[in-house]
């Protein structure tokens, strides 16, 4: 009964599904075909667009300016970054020159700018040597500890030498060095604020893992060997001991310096003819030091 009630399409409604039909038969590859074209028209467009911007000669690199490098020429810059006026600014790549100039050895960071249209900009923060470390050759340290070149023949030596550090503990325990480098850089910074020690130039900071580091300084290559545990905060103390080595007239080898409960610890080693002089002074009747 429900087939027989069933309302059965009017001719015009069945017309008017077939036309329906008919479109989206006709209008959905029409669709495909225009959205294809496009997207061709996009990408070739695109293509084009990229072809003049690295073709262009509107948009060739004519000044390429170098900012902060004194140690590096900048032939050798431009060298390292295979960068010359005339190329194309879009085929710079900045990362690659950041990369290629930061394996120079005077070179610690790079910031590449391409400005459009046709600069470059380079900024180079160049290593700042303080020190120098004895690893089987000498080597320069930068501020923060860093060793980055080896010196040359003809460059200057002219910095407070670090030694003791053997060359394979370096390369194969870099991270177990680090302290040591950097508490002997610490040590030349300090002494130059100690105003009896105004005079003096540290020649050298030898580190030795059980004993501390030893200072040798000029003139005179006065030793001052200290504990890693000493406050510096105190150095008035040091300053009382050589002054009465001084007023004493003594000639000190070494001053053995360690914290104590009460302050700074001084132990004084004379050379060993002052040591001879000065046991004669007290008990003429030796004749020599054992």
């Amino acid at each position: 009964m429900a087939g027989r009630n069933r309302k059965r399409p009017s001719p015009a409604d069945r017309k008017k599904s077939r036309s329906h039909r008919l479109r989206a038969w006709i209008l959905a590859p029409l669709r495909l075909i225009l959205l294809s074209v496009l997207g061709a028209g996009l990408g070739y467009g695109g293509y084009q667009v990229a072809v003049f911007l690295r073709s262009s000669p509107a948009l060739s690199v004519r000044s390429i300016e170098v900012r902060g490098a004194e140690k590096t020429p900048v032939a050798e810059l431009l060298r390292a970054a295979d960068l010359a006026e005339g190329m194309n600014i879009f085929s710079v790549d900045v990362d690659r020159i950041r990369k290629q100039l930061e394996r120079l050895p005077w070179v610690r960071r790079v910031l590449a700018q391409r400005v459009i249209p046709n600069a470059v900009v380079l900024e180079v923060e160049e290593h700042r040597p303080v020190a120098m470390i004895n690893l089987a050759g000498l080597y320069y340290l930068n501020r923060a500890g860093e060793v980055f070149k080896r010196i040359a023949p003809g460059e200057t030596v002219d910095f407070p030498l670090v030694t003791g550090i053997a060359r394979a503990l370096f390369s194969e325990h870099p991270e177990r060095c680090q302290e040591p480098i950097r508490q002997a850089l610490a040590l030349v910074e300090q002494v130059g604020q100690i105003p009896c020690l105004a005079t003096h130039q540290v020649a050298e900071v030898h580190w030795d893992e059980l004993m501390g580091s030893t200072l040798i300084l000029d003139p005179g290559a006065l030793r001052i060997q200290v504990s890693s545990a000493l406050d510096w905060q105190r150095s008035d103390e040091l300053c009382q001991v050589l002054a009465e080595v001084k007023r004493r007239g003594l000639d000190a080898h070494t001053i053995l310096l360690d914290q104590a409960d009460y302050g700074i610890r001084a132990t004084i080693r004379l050379d060993k003819a002052e040591a001879l002089a000065l046991a004669k002074e007290k008990d003429p009747s030796k004749k020599g030091v054992r």
